[in-house]
């Protein structure tokens, strides 16, 4: 009995037909029990007109950095802290602000175990405001500090550097993302770019 020529090809095109119907209906089954996946850094970070980006604010997502990942949940401002007060609940106690990038963060860190919340947890008195976020260089930092920092008052307030902001305080992007950047006028001031 002898095979006709277009068999394989009649085969191949029925595999990708029933691959193509299994992929349907599987994609039809989860969303019908109502699975979503995992939220993930790109689903996290926004564009901001004034900082760059920003974390998406009230938002949950997995992150994952040189392998690790870990839980990151933004407030309000869309940073990875916990909502913040209403001043009047915090007025008498000190204020402390931290400025920063991802080691600021936590990235790879459980949020109980970043400098922000150790320094908050070992007086009852003080309460930490956590702005580090991913990418950030000193130049967002200082706009960081002009946009929440008449909200929330600070007392203190600590930049924590790293040698990479050196190379994003002069530039137009960081991390692949527009950011906004200061450029040293002749008169020796600053101007924001």
């Amino acid at each position: 009995m002898a095979k006709s020529p277009g068999g394989w090809r009649s085969n191949l095109i029925l595999l990708a037909i029933t691959l193509l119907l299994c992929l349907v209906g599987g994609e039809a089954a989860l969303r019908l029990i109502g699975f979503k996946p995992a939220p993930t850094s790109s689903d996290l970070f926004v564009p901001d007109d004034t900082l760059g980006w920003v974390g998406r604010a009230n938002h949950q997502a997995i992150l994952e950095e040189s392998g690790i990942k870990f839980n990151v949940q933004m407030n309000r401002w869309g940073f990875r802290d916990d909502q913040p007060p209403d001043f009047s609940q915090v007025e008498s106690k000190q204020r402390i602000m931290f400025l920063g990038d991802s080691f600021i963060m936590g990235s790879g860190l459980a949020q109980s175990a970043r400098v922000s919340d150790r320094i908050e947890q070992t007086d009852p008195g003080r309460v930490a405001y956590n702005f580090g976020l991913l990418g950030y260089s000193t130049d967002q930092e200082l706009l960081v500090l002009k946009k929440y920092g008449p909200e929330i008052r600070p007392q203190v307030v600590l930049l924590f550097v790293c040698a990479n902001d050196l190379i994003y305080n002069d530039s137009d992007f960081g991390h692949r993302k527009p950011k906004p950047h200061f450029r040293l006028q002749a008169d020796g001031t600053l101007a924001l770019g």
